[in-house]
This record gives structure tokens, C-alpha cells and sequence, in this order.
């Protein structure tokens, strides 16, 4: 987005610290009306159960949070 909007003498005065000052808490939501909610609930909440399980949810946690 910076590349976008700035122009590259403008763009090269940005950078990043590699430890986050703040972990959000994200959230997905799905409509109580939709008849499909429960199905993403459940696809989700399994996929992410897996993810956890096996440890690919704390390497990308590490990885782009520098969390171990």
C-alpha cells in the first residue's frame, strides 16, 4: 500500500519494528441467518483445532508475530 499511495522518496522513510507493540484479538463471524453458519462454524473451528494440533499454528504465529 505505501508503493501505492507515496511517492518512492516518500515510501523508503517507512520501516517496521520486528516485535509487535499490541496482539489484537480477531474475530470471524458468521450471519445467525445464513443456513450455511453452522457449517463454516464447524469447517473452521475444526481446520483451526488441526492447525493448533499439529503446530503450524505456532510457527506462523513465530514467523509473523515473532510469538515462539
Amino acid at each position: 500500500m505505501i508503493n501505492k499511495f507515496l511517492t518512492p522518496a516518500e515510501a523508503v522513510q517507512f520501516t517496521h519494528h520486528p516485535t509487535p507493540t499490541d496482539m489484537d484479538n480477531y474475530y470471524i463471524l458468521f450471519s445467525k441467518k445464513s443456513p450455511k453458519s453452522k457449517f463454516f462454524t464447524e469447517k473452521f473451528d475444526s481446520g483451526f483445532a488441526k492447525l493448533k494440533a499439529s503446530g503450524e499454528y505456532g510457527k506462523i504465529l513465530a514467523k509473523y508475530m515473532g510469538n515462539p
